[in-house]
């Protein structure tokens, strides 16, 4: 599914499997992505402000940011 330039505000996406999905330039304020997997959203290139999400899915995120990571 391409939610590229969506308005996705207060969106439920509970438990969605979100595999092979782009998220580009997608407002996602609010939007709920509690318990959802396998999605590839960049913190700098979508609007996120209050969306929920789990973890360690949410981990995730910090993959879009210029950081490095240490996995032990």
């Amino acid at each position: 599914m391409d939610f590229a330039e969506a308005d996705l505000t207060q969106a439920s996406f509970i438990g969605t499997d979100f595999t092979d999905s782009r998220f580009n330039h997608t407002n996602l304020t609010e939007a709920d992505f509690t318990d959802a997997t396998h999605y590839n959203i960049s913190a700098t290139d979508n609007t996120l402000k209050k969306t929920r999400f789990s973890l360690p899915e949410a981990i995730s995120l910090l993959y879009s940011l210029d950081i490095i990571l240490k996995e032990d």
